[in-house]
């Protein structure tokens, strides 16, 4: 980095803002109380995958768990970061990716971090209370669209139309 560039690093989990200008570090965003949306090791290794395609550095460590990230070239030095697998432990370092020590290619430890790590499964009450809600919002939606239909049909005359003439 050079002298009076001042650099952004973030969470992509808790969206904790720091910028950096050398040695000294403001924060922008406090962050650190918010999880991932998915299961933290899923989230360490989206964060991985990135930094070994050179999308992003991993500069640091957030006080939520998850690694802070600066751009490619923003002049930081990249950390190490690693996660446990049953296979071994999974580093990424200076961009390369090794599992147990030996490298291993991004597809590979995708492979390997989806077996160990399985998606939550889907939270079917919370799926439920969403669509009572919806149901709650149409129905009386519905009933206003319908009433106001009804008015404008007998306030334009088109409601009286068949009374208008005597039998």
């Amino acid at each position: 980095m050079s002298a009076g560039q001042t650099v952004e690093v973030r969470c992509r989990s808790c969206h904790r803002l720091e910028r950096r200008d050398g040695s000294r570090v403001e924060v922008v965003a406090e962050g650190g109380g918010r999880a991932p949306s998915e299961p933290a090791p899923r989230a360490t290794w989206r964060v991985m995958r990135a930094a070994s395609e050179g999308e992003l550095l991993v500069v640091g460590s957030c006080p939520c768990g998850q690694p802070l990230v600066a751009p490619p070239g923003a002049g930081l030095p990249s950390l190490p970061l690693s996660l446990q697998l049953p296979e071994g432990e999974l580093t990424l370092r200076d961009g390369d990716l090794a599992l147990g020590g030996s490298p291993v290619s991004p597809d590979d430890a995708q492979r390997k971090v989806e077996a160990a790590f399985p998606p939550p499964p889907p939270d079917r009450l919370a799926d439920a209370f969403a669509g009572s809600l919806m149901v709650l919002i149409l129905v009386p939606t519905l009933f206003w669209v319908s009433v106001v239909g009804f008015v404008v049909i007998f306030l334009t005359g088109l409601g009286s139309a068949p009374f208008s003439e005597p039998p």
